[in-house]
């Protein structure tokens, strides 16, 4: 999955208030690799040591639209290279962010 399209997905869902999609986001997250898992947690952790925000009705999950990048950019410096076999772990989370930023992100455009 390219960049962009996961940080289209992230900033769709943390600027959603929505905490089934949130949660539905959340399980999405625990079909990565348990590689890439570990080092996702560990730069949440770096970037955002106050830690993440609660995804409510009331508030967005990321206030600035570049922590998502700078996460992203922050998991594939400490992953580096994927397995052949994570490389197929990681193609059910990608489909199923997929699936969620249409049914949660594209419907609500129109």
């Amino acid at each position: 999955m390219e960049k962009k399209e996961l940080i289209d997905v992230v900033v769709c869902i943390s600027e959603s208030k929505d905490p089934l999609l949130c949660s539905k986001f959340a399980a999405c997250e625990r079909l990565m690799s348990p590689r890439v898992l570990f080092a996702l947690e560990e730069c949440k952790r770096e970037i955002v040591p106050e830690g993440i925000k609660r995804c409510t009705p009331y508030s967005v999950v990321f206030e600035k639209p570049e922590i998502p990048e700078k996460i992203f950019d922050c998991v594939v410096e400490k992953v580096e290279k994927l397995t052949l076999p994570e490389k197929k772990i990681m193609l059910n989370f990608e489909e199923c962010t997929k699936i969620l930023f249409e049914e949660g992100c594209e419907k609500k455009k129109v």
